[in-house]
């Protein structure tokens, strides 16, 4: 195993996973290492967002965060994220839309 890995998977050993149902307790353990993540890469500048709203059947309201490409040609897009992931993953998600398609 690379040393590098292996140190810090080390830095886990023992730990135990927050219970089932225990929501907060997930969130303050994933959310930093997710944020991390989203962080530790370059955010595309040929990608812009726009924000939306709209009303689920319920009343509730949904955010919605649009991603266009400088210079893509419209067309239909789904991307579905929950509030924490939008947040997060932005720069994952500016990267994949400024790559080249294959």
């Amino acid at each position: 195993m690379d040393p590098e890995i292996a140190e810090a998977l080390a830095s886990m050993a023992g730990a135990t996973p927050p219970a089932v149902g225990d929501i907060a307790a997930r969130r303050a353990l994933w959310e930093p290492i997710i944020g991390a993540a989203g962080t530790a890469q370059p955010i595309p500048v040929d990608v812009k967002t726009s924000e939306h709203c709209t009303t689920a059947g319920d009343g509730t309201h949904i955010r919605m965060r649009w991603y266009v490409k400088d210079g893509a040609k419209p067309g239909p897009a789904v991307l579905f994220g929950h509030l924490r992931l939008v947040r997060v993953h932005d720069a994952v998600t500016r990267g994949r839309l400024s790559r080249p398609h294959r």
